[in-house]
């Protein structure tokens, strides 16, 4: 199953800063949040605003975030799509920044908390990229019944309680 947070209609404001405030929210369960705070959020908030611009290259995915971090000239090609000037400048000023010996620090910091989403086999899958396959919305919509098992013996604490506490949020959204 994939849950891609960031599968929302990139032409819907209100749908897009609702994906990238819920994306914040999820960083902050768990063992994640021993390492989030305000530029931790500033990462992911103006990695995922260029990400959710409608004209943003590739498919929506947290994975994108540290592509976007780690490689100035996926940057610079993505940024040749998007027409909105704010965030073209927002994002050359966050590559140029790449030079100097604080930012890096700070950018191999953020590098490290989000590749563990990547390299976990599990999260990958889940928050993968790609259209999401589970519609909580449709199911609350349509009185269905969602049984989920995460097995936190197979899959780990940490990873059982992230995608816990995605899937509660998201009903409690519905």
């Amino acid at each position: 199953p994939c849950m891609n947070p960031p599968d929302v209609d990139r032409n819907d404001k209100v749908a897009v800063d609702k994906a990238i405030d819920d994306v914040v929210e999820l960083l902050k369960t768990g063992e994640y949040y021993q390492w989030s705070g305000p530029r931790m959020y500033d990462f992911v908030r103006n990695g995922l605003k260029l990400i959710l611009h409608p004209k943003f290259p590739d498919d929506p995915s947290l994975l994108l975030l540290s592509k976007l971090y780690a490689d100035s000239d996926y940057v610079r090609n993505c940024l040749m799509s998007v027409d909105d000037e704010r965030l073209n400048r927002q994002w050359c000023i966050e590559v140029s920044a790449h030079r100097s010996g604080d930012h890096d620090d700070s950018v191999q910091w953020f590098l490290s908390k989000i590749d563990r989403i990547a390299e976990n086999e599990t999260l990958r899958h889940v928050f993968g990229p790609g259209k999401s396959t589970i519609d909580i919305q449709q199911i609350v919509d349509e009185g269905k019944i969602l049984v989920a098992v995460i097995p936190e013996a197979r899959v780990g604490r940490d990873v059982a309680q992230l995608l816990s506490s995605w899937l509660v949020a998201r009903l409690h959204d519905a």
